[in-house]
Formats: structure tokens, sequence, C-alpha cells
């Protein structure tokens, strides 16, 4: 099912994803830039369970929680490796709380080689469920 406030949440996670693009494309960051990239993906990440949260919404289903949204898509079949996404979870948490310039380019790496696909992959199949 599809609803105005479904389809806007889509389109902005949509427009983080495209900021997100263009840091995952770079072959190297400066500092500021891996400041910047950990925090589109942050965009990206809280956008996205806000976006699941609303269509699980549509469909009768109460969702608090970022584990929950991703619980959600893994039993709705939007997600394969449910295990990457709880990953997800505690990198974000870990980049919002503290600023370790080691961990920083460790979760950049992940964005890069894992979390920028996932993102892509479920941004598809949620605009082709939606549309």
């Amino acid at each position: 099912m599809k609803t105005k406030t479904t389809q806007q949440s889509l389109e902005n996670f949509k427009k983080a994803l495209e900021s997100l693009k263009n840091a995952v494309l770079k072959s190297s960051l400066s500092e500021l830039e891996l400041a910047g990239a950990i925090q589109n993906f942050e965009f990206c990440y809280e956008l996205l369970w806000k976006t699941l949260q609303k269509h699980a919404s549509t469909l009768g289903r109460r969702i608090i929680t970022p584990r929950e949204a991703f619980q959600f898509a893994h039993q709705a079949g939007l997600i394969e490796d449910e295990k990457l996404w709880l990953n997800m979870i505690e990198d974000r948490n870990e980049t919002v709380h503290t600023y370790d310039q080691t961990n920083a380019e460790h979760v950049y790496q992940e964005i890069k080689n894992r979390y920028f696909p996932a993102f892509l992959d479920i941004f598809k199949k949620l605009s082709d469920l939606l549309s």
C-alpha cells in the first residue's frame, strides 16, 4: 500500500542515497569528507528505518525501533541478510555517540563495501513495492 507520507519518506531516502553515493565513489577522502560520509550514512539509516516504520504502519504494524523495522523488512522479504542490518545498527550507534578516526575509517569501508549496496537494494525493492 502506498501513502503520500511513505512516498515522501522514500523520496527523502533517495536524496540522501544520492549524497552518500558521491562519498562512496571517491577514491580517497579528507578527514572532513570522511566525517561527512559518516553523517550521510547516518541520514540514510534514519530515513530508511522511518520509511519502513511508515510502510509497516500502512499494513497495521506498529514499529518503534530500528531493530524492529529491519526485522519487519526481513520478514517482508525486503532484506535478505538480517545480520548485515544488525551490524549496521551497531556501527550507526557507534558513530553517533563517539567519533574515533580509526573507527570512522572502518565504518566507511563497511559503508562503501556493504551498507551502500544494501541501501540501494532495499531502495529498489521499496520503490517497486510502493509504486
